[in-house]
């Protein structure tokens, strides 16, 4: 009679699940310390799921219902893709954002929400990414800031939004999208910025694309983007200004010489 073996076996060391809904699990699964991220056993929290994703080279989630992330910084430095079942979100604080470092991130029907908050010292940045990749698809985002507000800072990364909304609003200065030698991507997209200074996109170096995609300010001074040494290709959108008085000289898309506009057509403008 040969001698008893133990072993075990990982099933599946990439794909995890959250759930805040009050029906994932049992009364044990609640208790922090019981998750292990399984589709029997849910994670609940963003924090338990953190600790996994940024000790592995890559992780993919499946999501399902609400989740708030923690005050300050929550940084995502491991490769990761967050697939989320109809009405989940995530709800950045008014004083935390989101921060992608050397890594490849990932959104497909999601939510991400930020809220001005009373008593509260307000975080200026929604999304951070640096020397990253992202690809948002049919995803949502919503943020209210304070004084001033940028939705995306972009630095030495490559960024894509397809079949998007993006909604920012603060009560100075808010810029949806600010990029630093970054190359963009923005298609079949709503962007909308809503501030007295307000802008859509703001970039200085690399590349951006806008197809097919409905692009507003409402301001007393706006732009739907500003562009310095950036290569730029703009196709089928529409511009719409909304402003308090009609402002001289204004124009949708401003670019400095160092820009090039490879293409520009089919373009629509009004309140410019």
């Amino acid at each position: 009679m040969s001698n008893c073996s133990e072993f075990s076996v990982v099933i599946d060391e990439d794909n995890y699940y959250l759930d805040s809904s009050e029906v994932a699990g049992s009364l044990e699964n609640e208790v922090d310390e019981d998750c292990d991220g399984t589709a029997e056993n849910p994670f609940r929290s963003f924090e338990q799921a953190l600790k996994v994703l940024n000790s592995r080279r890559f992780t993919r989630f499946y999501v399902n219902g609400t989740f708030k992330l923690p005050s300050g910084e929550t940084v995502i430095s491991s490769n990761c893709m967050f697939l989320a079942q109809k009405n989940s979100q995530i709800i950045v604080p008014s004083d935390a954002n989101i921060v992608v470092r050397n890594a490849s991130f990932e959104a497909d029907n999601l939510l991400f929400r930020k809220n001005r908050e009373s008593n509260c010292v307000s975080n200026s940045k929604f999304f951070v990414l640096e020397n990253s990749t992202a690809l948002f698809k049919t995803s949502e985002f919503a943020g209210i800031f304070e004084e001033n507000g940028i939705g995306f800072d972009c630095k030495n990364s490559v960024v894509e939004f397809n079949g998007c909304g993006l909604t920012m609003q603060s009560d100075s200065y808010v810029c949806a999208l600010s990029g630093l030698d970054s190359k963009i991507a923005v298609k079949n997209s709503r962007v909308s910025a809503v501030s007295q200074t307000a802008v859509n996109f703001s970039l200085n170096g690399g590349q951006f694309d806008l197809t097919d995609c409905s692009c507003r300010v409402t301001a007393h001074l706006g732009r739907i983007a500003e562009l310095c040494a950036v290569n730029a290709s703009l196709s089928k959108n529409s511009y719409i200004g909304s402003f308090e008085k009609k402002v001289r000289g204004i124009v949708p898309v401003w670019s400095d010489r160092d820009s090039k506009i490879l293409q520009d057509i089919e373009n629509s403008s009004s309140g410019f």
